[in-house]
C-alpha cells in the first residue's frame, strides 16, 4: 500500500514539526482486502505479461462510505 500511503501523506495539512516523534495515521484500509488485491493483481500481470501488460493497479472501494479497502499497484 505504499502508494496509497504516498497519497495519503501528501494531503497532511504539514509535515511533523517535530521529526524525532512519529506520526500516526488512521486509514481505511482492509488487511485482508488488501493482501486479496495485492495477490490477484500480481498474479494478473503474470498472465498478461505475454501480452505486453507491463504494469496494473487495484483499487477497492466500499460504496456506501466511499471507504478506500484496498490500493494495490503493481509492475509484471
Amino acid at each position: 500500500a505504499r502508494h496509497y500511503l504516498h497519497y495519503v501523506t501528501s494531503r497532511l495539512p504539514r509535515p511533523n514539526p517535530n521529526p524525532d516523534q512519529a506520526s500516526r495515521i488512521a486509514t481505511t484500509l482492509d488487511s485482508s482486502v488488501q493482501r486479496h488485491a495485492a495477490q490477484s493483481l500480481s498474479g494478473r500481470l503474470r498472465l498478461l505479461a505475454g501480452r505486453g501488460v507491463g504494469d496494473g493497479a487495484v483499487i477497492v472501494v466500499e460504496n456506501e462510505t466511499n471507504r478506500v479497502l484496498a490500493w494495490a499497484c503493481g509492475e509484471a
